[in-house]
């Protein structure tokens, strides 16, 4: 697993809250370099809809499983492609949508 956000300290903070590997830690700027890391096998896109197409192409381009909260992105063109680079890169793609029971459900995209 990895942490990624725009903010170190609160990166840093729930990295020590939670026993968290320094090395896992990754900022905006950095958030290719997670491709190096073979401990990461997916991430976890919870980031303002506008970002979710470009950080979910960023991850399938790494090699990552994408976990996506919904909406899946702000536009047709930008969901296609999402599943378009998923696809090319064999990565699985999930969306996450919260049922009214406020558990996450994940539902597959193939």
């Amino acid at each position: 697993m990895a942490l990624v956000s725009g903010h170190r300290e609160k990166t840093e903070k729930y990295a020590a809250e939670y026993n968290f590997p320094a090395k896992n830690i990754y900022s905006y700027s950095n958030y290719d370099d997670i491709a190096a890391n073979k401990d990461i096998d997916a991430v976890y896109i919870a980031l303002p809809s506008s970002m979710h197409a470009e950080y979910t192409i960023r991850a399938a381009i790494a090699d990552k499983h994408v976990l996506c909260e919904k909406p899946m992105a702000t536009s047709l063109r930008g969901s296609q492609s999402m599943i378009n680079a998923c696809r090319a890169a064999n990565r699985k793609l999930m969306m996450l949508i919260a049922a009214n029971t406020n558990q996450p459900t994940c539902v597959p995209s193939s």
